[in-house]
């Protein structure tokens, strides 16, 4: 994506797009070109912090089924993170909102609603978690004690100032432990009527042989099939007390 638009082609603007105050003061606040890692970067984030055009920082082109579309480097590629170091807390594993909440923090709060009337909002949370077996059958929404080794952006991305809003990247969880399990998953006929009206209001374009399709025992065994799968012979797992619940009400159905 290119901010602002003009000047992404062809020879820079000879004076700035944006001039007003208050959207230069913004912009500064969030293109510091100290919060990057790499020197094309912070070059970027000069030129937009100073209401000039041009390509987003971290930002490139790669080809994807054919086309070219725009990609963004990993967050520890993109901007200067701390060592290494030993985290404890809750994370709260909301949908596209993961968030993390250090020790001895007691709850975890989805904070999606809050940033709605947040200056510095942060679209998707604030924690990235390593790749865990077992996670791609365990529904989001559950709260879990981690213990991991990880890292921050020195800088918060959004523009904030707390340390909540700097992103946490953890390279290798230590521990992890259910403290509250999962929403239960929408059934066929609650899939269903969320798709009508995604699509009376013109938000999707539903598959609906795929989705009347659906069969929700099927569905249950698949996830729990798949969750052990995963997770056989794994010293880490991601938790999941409703894959282990349905294998004792089912036992002897789960391969």
């Amino acid at each position: 994506m290119c901010l602002l638009v003009v000047g992404c082609h062809g020879q820079p603007p000879d004076k700035p797009e944006v001039t007003d105050p208050a959207k230069l003061a913004r912009l500064r606040q969030i293109f510091r070109p100290e919060m990057f890692a790499r020197p094309e970067d912070q070059e970027r984030a000069e030129r937009l912090s100073n209401g000039y055009s041009g390509p987003m920082p971290c930002e490139y082109e790669k080809v994807e089924l054919g086309n070219r579309v725009l990609a963004s480097l990993p967050t520890d590629q993109c901007y200067k993170m701390t060592p290494p170091q030993r985290m404890t807390g809750l994370w709260s594993d909301a949908f596209e909102a993961s968030e993390f909440c250090p020790a001895p923090a007691q709850q975890c709060p989805d904070e999606s609603a809050k940033r709605v009337a947040d200056p510095y909002p942060r679209l998707y949370g604030n924690f990235e978690p390593p790749s865990l077996p077992g996670a791609k059958d365990t529904p989001p929404g559950g709260l879990y004690a981690v213990d991991f080794i990880g890292r921050r952006t020195e800088y918060a991305p959004s523009g904030g100032t707390s340390e909540r809003d700097k992103i946490v990247v953890a390279d290798r969880m230590i521990s992890i432990k259910e403290i509250k399990p999962p929403p239960a998953q929408p059934t066929k006929a609650q899939m269903i009527a969320y798709f009508k009206a995604c699509e009376a209001n013109h938000t999707c374009a539903p598959n609906w042989d795929e989705i009347k399709a659906e069969d929700d025992a099927q569905m249950e065994r698949a996830r729990v099939e798949g969750y052990f799968k995963d997770c056989a012979g794994k010293p880490i797992c991601m938790p999941n007390s409703w894959a282990e619940k349905w294998r004792k009400q089912h036992s002897g159905q789960v391969k």
